[in-house]
């Protein structure tokens, strides 16, 4: 298995030149190995120019349970190279041009904004409880509460309690 990121937040990253906006480029890869990302927190990254997210690794990404929000790369022309990402249960909104570049992506029982194809999305406002002052929870009222799926999402959420064993929030 190749490198999992788990628990983390990343925030104020800045990228300058060919991607890694969202911090990813800070554990360059060149392996063969799938990497994951779980229950982690992505906001107010920036990459100049390039990818949202950079590496040589043509295994893939699998991305669950993770949040994106107001992440952009101002000049776009291949976000995500030519990796192969899939996810589940994940909530990208408020971002600018990070989901570009590919037709290998995969989401299901995500929140996208601008909306995406695959079972069990949703293109909504996740309702964050407070997002101008950091708060990245989900309000009672978000329509992500319950819209998850159990399949693969990890025991607990990023706050370490437990996910119940259906229907978890996304």
């Amino acid at each position: 298995a190749g490198p999992t990121l788990k628990y983390l937040i990343i925030r104020n990253n800045i990228a300058a030149w060919n991607g890694g906006g969202l911090g990813i480029k800070g554990i360059y890869e060149q392996t063969d190995k799938l990497t994951k990302i779980i229950n982690c927190l992505f906001y107010d990254n920036q990459a100049d120019r390039g990818q949202a997210i950079y590496s040589e690794d043509y295994t893939g990404l699998q991305i669950i349970q993770s949040t994106f929000f107001n992440n952009t790369v101002v000049d776009s022309f291949s976000n995500f190279y030519e990796y192969t990402i899939n996810g589940t249960n994940n909530i990208f909104w408020g971002n600018d041009n990070i989901l570009q570049g590919s037709s290998n992506f995969s989401f299901s029982y995500s929140n996208i904004q601008g909306g995406w194809e695959g079972e069990g999305n949703i293109d909504a406002d996740p309702l964050f409880v407070d997002a101008a002052n950091g708060d990245y929870h989900l309000s009672d009222y978000s329509p992500a509460i319950g819209a998850g799926t159990a399949a693969g999402a990890p025991p607990t959420d990023l706050d370490g309690n437990p996910r119940p064993n259906t229907n978890p929030d996304m």
